[in-house]
């Protein structure tokens, strides 16, 4: 341990958060991802992962190994290996016919080069990248700058601002960005949001009862209250169950609250809402495993969530959001997407004044 306390890991982390004048490690992660954009730009590559792996010179090739991706040295050089086998093995990386998730590989390996180039020549820093103490982190920062390179944070703001935060518009985003839906839900959180979640909001006619609870939570950083399958009411107002019942599918909040045991924090929260059965069955799967499942068991995953009324997506801020600039086009994008229904910011309890399990 240092002086002050710290970790080898966590010193590491904090001379890199210390390198680009940020708070926190995902602030910085953030600002060299942002930095090697400009580079780019400056020498006139293309913004791309080909653009990316020009910049630093290395090359991206299949090799096989067990993980998905690695960062490895060879003849004093860098080069990103990929998991590949039979043909595939040993021969060089083409972007134009590699999958997302080989593409999302790749970057998150540009993520682990972004951290190491931060710390120059600092040799001790670097190992200690790999410590276990903070190699969760370490691995979840390269993740966040795979998803921000992937997905410009312009082609963000302006999808968001025309099609909102609802399911329909990740799974457009994803599929015009070629990257998966769980790296759009990551994008957000490297974008501005402080947290990223999904909700699944469940009717029981029988009880006269509807309950609302988190299926997926993504954040930025650490201190966000929420987890996997927390009950709506943790937050005030429940804003998910608010978007589900609106005649506008969506609802927000300048000034929600969001609490755990005697702890609250005050946030903005904006949430949208789509009825499950507007979303293709298997990407309902996806978005609420998250993970690969062997196809026996997708038909199991249907029939637990068969009650499933509708899906809500909600953006998480810190304090006053209302210059953000996601925030501001996600309240664009939502009143857009809404503009064929009945126009309502405020959601029609009239007719669910039975009791809640939230």
């Amino acid at each position: 341990m240092s002086a002050v306390g710290l970790t080898r890991g966590a010193e590491a982390l904090s001379a890199f958060s210390h390198s680009f004048g940020a708070a926190a490690p995902e602030q910085a992660i953030v600002a060299a991802c942002q930095h090697l954009r400009d580079r780019i730009k400056q020498a006139r590559l293309p913004d791309s992962i080909t653009g990316y792996l020009d910049a630093y010179g290395i090359m991206a090739e299949f090799a096989p190994i067990a993980s998905d991706s690695r960062l490895d040295v060879r003849d004093g050089r860098y080069v990103i290996l990929v998991r590949g086998e039979g043909s595939l093995a040993k021969s060089q990386f083409d972007v134009a016919t590699a999958s997302n998730r080989q593409r999302f590989s790749v970057a998150h390996e540009l993520g682990h080069l972004l951290l190491i180039e931060s710390l120059g020549t600092d040799t001790e820093k670097i190992r200690a990248l790999a410590d276990p103490d903070v190699w969760e982190r370490v691995e979840s920062l390269c993740d966040l700058a795979a998803s921000a390179l992937l997905i410009p944070l312009e082609q963000l703001i302006q999808h968001v601002r025309s099609y909102g935060i609802g399911v329909l518009s990740i799974i457009s985003l994803a599929s015009a960005a070629g990257v998966s839906r769980e790296v759009v839900l990551r994008r957000f959180v490297s974008t501005g949001a402080r947290a990223s979640v999904l909700w699944r909001v469940r009717r029981v006619p029988s009880r006269r009862e509807v309950v609302v609870s988190a299926a997926q939570v993504f954040t930025a950083g650490e201190g966000f209250p929420l987890r996997r399958w927390d009950p709506g009411r943790c937050v005030r107002p429940n804003i998910a169950l608010r978007a589900a019942v609106a005649t506008s599918r969506w609802s927000r909040s300048a000034r929600a609250l969001v609490s755990k045991g005697a702890r609250v924090w005050p946030m903005s929260v904006i949430a949208a809402a789509e009825s499950s059965s507007e979303v293709p069955p298997g990407i309902l799967v996806d978005l609420l495993a998250l993970e690969d499942r062997p196809p026996e068991l997708r038909g199991e995953i249907l029939r637990a969530h068969a009650d499933l009324d509708s899906i809500v997506f909600s953006l998480f801020f810190d304090g006053d959001s209302n210059q953000d600039p996601l925030w501001l086009a996600a309240i664009n994008g939502c009143k857009a997407a809404s503009s064929a229904r009945q126009e309502s910011l405020e959601p029609n309890l009239a007719m669910h004044q039975s009791r809640y399990v939230l």
